[in-house]
């Protein structure tokens, strides 16, 4: 968790004064009212499962970016929040751990989230054991940690997942060996920890945001573990929010500086910054809920009228509408690796310092070159990307100084069963190249869109005017994005 305030001292954990015992949050009160009676009407729904899933996936990703235990481009983990924890959806230069490290790391993450829903659901309370339980499924992935020795030296040792410290984690000066900030010494952590779970469970009637504040705050004071506090703590708030009918604590990467400020602000006797911000956070997630709930009900209006003729309509023009795509694509991907070959023809020649060669991938799901520049490009056009079906990819490498790709992309939009399928084009420029069709960075990125518009089509297009228009498009693509390059060489 990130560094607090320099100065504080460590004291014994105090109770929740009367102020937060008595705090009224009326507007929660009420979303929260309508959600329950509009809930009834989404249970079992694949409506509901999926906004709680990726509330899960949000939570299980920005709690270890707040303490820095990796990173991950937004946009990236915008697509991890949707399609789920994949090694195929990062790309090299997406984060700063192996892809299948951090899958690792966050599918921990979401266990411990997901568990907290069945620990309500199993009407457990709380006690010393599940803490340790949570710390221990939250650093499965986390071998050592940075500690301090009896003489104030920093050192890595194992990490002790469940354990209790057994040396002080103060954040300090390395250089200077100043502490900033007092946490509780190791020698009372077990008492201190038992103190605070029957504080917790004597807090009958307290509003749900003031007690998941006050929980956070007070276990982070405590800091019983040796790394790895910040996550156990907003587990635990997590858990009183969703024993409350409400949904996971997510501190977003954005709200980290607030976050820190009101922690600070706690330390200092005042609870209301952190409580404000789960209240606000809470009502955030309460607004989507709603909203979710009247969508699916406007669609449940004339589903029953038209479910059967859809459906018998649906399963007779799949097979083929899909077929043809397929030959579209196909046709496409073989029409732009030309075009991109010829391209590469000319610049070899004209350009003897520069390599250039094409590569294409069609189909395969099990690549996750491009994917995330792929979605990147476009969310930057206006539209949502499919990844998850059938795909194709052509690229043009151009290898000067440095390593760039002119990348063309076949992808649906929306779901595959609709039968949309779009073409975009973008410029990702690389650091170097270590061999193999593909050029491996040793650095972050840079991808700019090389259309103004992604070419789209369906089934029913006529072939030979698609072709011609996509002639057009493809050389318009080429031509904006050799000019990008020419300009960055």
């Amino acid at each position: 968790m990130a560094e607090r305030r320099k100065g504080h001292v460590w004291q014994p954990i105090r109770d929740m004064s009367p102020e937060s015992r008595t705090a009224a949050f009326p507007e929660l009160d009420a979303l929260l009212a309508v959600w329950r009676q509009q809930r009834a009407r989404l249970d079992g729904t694949d409506a509901l499962r999926e906004f709680q899933a990726r509330l899960v996936r949000s939570w299980s990703i920005e709690t270890g970016i707040l303490e820095r235990l990796y990173t991950l481009d937004e946009a990236v983990t915008l697509t991890l929040v949707e399609q789920g924890f994949d090694a195929s959806l990062l790309s090299h230069g997406d984060t700063d751990l192996p892809a299948q490290q951090l899958v690792d790391i966050l599918r921990d993450h979401q266990e411990v989230a997901e568990g907290l829903f069945a620990f309500v659901k199993g009407d457990r309370q709380l006690s010393t054991s599940y803490v340790r339980e949570l710390h221990q499924a939250l650093t499965r992935h986390q071998p050592t940690c940075d500690a301090l020795d009896p003489q104030g030296n920093w050192i890595q040792v194992p990490l002790r997942r469940g354990d209790w410290k057994l040396l002080p984690n103060n954040p300090g000066d390395p250089s200077t060996r100043a502490i900033w900030h007092q946490y509780c010494p190791p020698e009372q952590v077990a008492s201190e920890m038992d103190r605070l779970v029957a504080m917790h469970l004597g807090h009958g009637g307290v509003a749900y945001p003031a007690e998941a504040a006050w929980l956070h705050h007070r276990f982070t004071q405590i800091h019983p573990f040796q790394d790895g506090n910040g996550r156990v703590a907003r587990a635990l708030a997590s858990l009183v929010c969703i024993r409350a009918g409400g949904f996971p604590l997510v501190v977003h990467r954005r709200q980290k500086d607030d976050y820190i400020r009101a922690l600070e602000a706690a330390d200092e006797g005042e609870l209301g910054p952190l409580t404000e911000m789960v209240d606000r956070q809470q009502r955030d997630a309460f607004v989507r809920a709603v909203g979710l709930a009247h969508q699916v009900m406007e669609q449940e209006t004339n589903l029953d009228a038209i479910v059967a003729d859809a459906r018998r309509r649906f399963e007779d023009a799949l097979l083929h509408r899909s077929e043809a795509l397929r030959r579209a694509v196909a046709d496409l991907v073989t029409a732009a690796h030309q075009r991109l070959r010829e391209v590469a023809d000319t610049l070899n020649a004209s350009l003897p310092s520069a390599v250039c060669a094409t590569a294409f991938q069609s189909g395969a799901e099990d690549t996750h070159w491009f994917r995330a520049q792929i979605d990147a490009t476009a969310r930057n056009l206006g539209y949502r990307a499919n990844l998850t079906g059938p795909k194709s990819w052509v690229h043009l490498r151009l290898q000067h100084e440095d390593v760039a790709s002119l990348v063309v992309s076949f992808h649906h939009v929306g779901r595959v069963e609709d039968g949309v399928v779009a073409t975009t084009a973008f410029l990702t420029r690389r650091d170097r190249a270590i061999g193999g069709r593909e050029p491996e960075p040793a650095g972050a990125f840079e991808t700019h869109p090389a259309c103004e518009a992604p070419l789209t089509f369906t089934a029913g297009r006529d072939p030979a005017e698609l072709r011609t228009a996509f002639s057009a498009w493809l050389d318009r693509a080429v031509t904006i994005g050799l000019d990008r390059w020419r300009r960055s060489i």
